[in-house]
């Protein structure tokens, strides 16, 4: 997922905290929502994450978000998580976006009328095209007609003032111990909870995503084989930058990477992901001597050739990597996808993993999280009784990948839209357009399938070097706190980060390009972001 493209997003997340994921452009104030709780500051409000050990993981995922879960084969007989039918007749209205042909109208739709008899109420979804979905998101806030449920993007302009003004505040429902009512929604991390809590509140529910970052690297390992180099584990910075170049000097239309990640190296030398707190004063990772020296490594293999010619231009990766004119790279891409994609072409396709060392040796740098929030779903305010029925259904919604409603809400009906084969469940295509997309209302972490004993051996290897890469994460002091200037000068800032970084690494500017940036945010809108994170910090 982190390609060239992407870089904007991983700057935009290191410009800081929630407040990153916002519009670029939208210079209105948000009404003070007050500081976003965090998890030391009043565990009354934040919900707790309860593991639920009746999941049927075979290797089971870290209760901070950032190790997934993985089923290595799918389950003969999948757990319920549900005792009771969740609702109590009537109609749930629901929008969300899709990106996916619409599924087929209810009232022909086996699947859909399934999961409507499942959940104990009527389904009635507005599906809307991802490309509008944020144009139709402002039309249901400006309107003031709100569905039940609807998700909302996390980079919404004025997010805690719309969360605080228009959506139901969740607290009483799922605050500490009382969102063991709700098993599924209970599995997320504190930090996904933090972002959605303003005025001592809980407005929404998230949607999470991994948290672990584009390390350990992911390799072709079949290819690394066939250059003896299989076997390397660099054990320092030099090491690294030694394999890099080993990779790309083997010629035959091959280099090391197509992303030439300055964040990798930066989280080998200790740089800070985000911020730096020290005392309650914060320092920026790019103006951090170990952002500045990372770049300077990533300039000095770029003059080495180690990255693809291509590395700047859309679509280069992951392409080249299946290909395997690219052979490591960084990036929190899924494996198992790369390895489904690969080896269609090449049946000894194979991934494999590299853990980052620190740069001076010593052991296993301190890896980067990411924030991990994907979306989030909101509810419109009403009763009590109201509010805890349609959390009940999107409990039931949420259930994990193995069980036995995220069977039928992800795959549908055994024997009319999917087969079990070998431990795989395996689609059928001729009702396919009845597969509903419920993930935008409410899902669980994120749960890794493996559909083949390749995949599955190469599933544990993940888990294991995720383990031991994320043994010692490195958090962002900013998660969960907002930023109203970030909100509405960090996306501009963001592009303008990458385009200046692109342009050093590329030697078509000099390294004095990127510190006089920095300068220039710094005095600009840096100093006073700062400051209004310090001031929350502080409180």
């Amino acid at each position: 997922m982190t390609t060239p493209s992407t870089l904007t997003r991983r700057t935009a997340l290191a410009l800081g905290g929630a407040g990153a994921l916002a519009v670029a452009g939208c210079t209105a104030t948000p009404r003070d929502p007050g500081p976003a709780l965090r998890p030391e500051d009043d565990g009354s409000v934040l919900p707790d994450t309860i593991v639920n050990d009746a999941l049927p993981y075979d290797l089971t995922p870290s209760a901070d978000g950032i190790v997934p879960g993985i089923l290595l084969s799918y389950p003969d007989d999948p757990p319920a998580t549900v005792d009771a039918t969740p609702g109590t007749g009537g109609e749930l209205t629901a929008a969300c976006p899709i990106y996916v042909p619409t599924p087929t109208a209810m009232d022909r739709n086996q699947v859909w009328q399934a999961i409507n008899e499942a959940v104990g109420v009527t389904l009635n979804i507005s599906y809307s095209p991802g490309a509008e979905w944020a144009a139709k998101q402002q039309s249901l806030l400006a309107g003031g007609q709100l569905p039940d449920v609807f998700m909302l993007t996390a980079d919404t302009p004025r997010l805690p003032e719309v969360l605080t003004s228009s959506c139901a505040d969740l607290s009483e429902h799922l605050s500490g111990d009382r969102i063991a009512d709700y098993p599924n929604l209970a599995l997320n991390s504190s930090t996904a909870w933090a972002n959605l809590a303003y005025d001592k509140g809980i407005f929404g529910i998230p949607r999470t995503v991994p948290r672990y970052g584009g390390a350990p690297l992911r390799t072709r390992l079949d290819v690394l084989e066939k250059l003896g180099l299989a076997e390397v584990q660099p054990a320092d910075g030099e090491e690294m930058m030694d394999l890099l170049r080993e990779v790309a000097a083997a010629g035959a239309n091959r280099w090391a990477s197509a992303v030439p990640s300055v964040d990798m190296f930066a989280q080998m030398l200790g740089a800070p992901n985000g911020w730096r707190n020290d005392g309650g004063t914060l320092t920026h990772l790019f103006a951090s001597e170990e952002y500045l020296a990372a770049m300077e490594t990533v300039v000095q293999l770029w003059q080495d050739k180690v990255y693809h010619p291509d590395s700047f231009a859309t679509g280069t990766f992951p392409g080249s990597f299946d290909a395997g004119t690219t052979v490591i790279e960084y990036g929190g891409f899924d494996p198992g996808t790369r390895i489904k994609v690969g080896i269609s072409g090449d049946p000894d396709y194979r991934v494999g993993f590299l853990t980052l060392p620190r740069f001076d040796g010593g052991g296993t740098a301190e890896a980067w999280t990411v924030l991990g929030l994907g979306s989030i779903s909101v509810l419109r305010p009403d009763s009590p009784d109201k509010i805890a029925e349609r959390l009940r259904i999107l409990n039931w919604i949420a259930a994990p990948t193995g069980t036995k409603e995220g069977t039928l809400s992800r795959y549908g009906i055994e024997g009319r839209n999917f087969d079990m084969v070998d431990g795989a469940v395996t689609a059928n295509p001729d009702h396919k357009d009845e597969l509903m997309v419920l993930g935008y209302l409410a899902a669980a972490p994120v749960t890794f399938t493996a559909t083949s004993t390749v995949i599955a051996d190469m599933y544990r290897d993940f888990h294991a070097s995720l383990t031991e890469q994320y043994a010692t994460p490195k958090e962002d002091p900013t998660f969960g706190l907002y930023s109203a200037t970030q909100s509405s000068e960090g996306a501009t800032w963001a592009a303008r980060f990458d385009d200046v970084r692109a342009q050093v690494i590329q030697d078509r500017a000099p390294i004095s390009a990127w510190t006089d940036t920095v300068s220039e945010w710094q005095s600009a809108v840096g100093d006073t972001i700062a400051g209004e994170y310090e001031e929350v910090l502080g409180a």
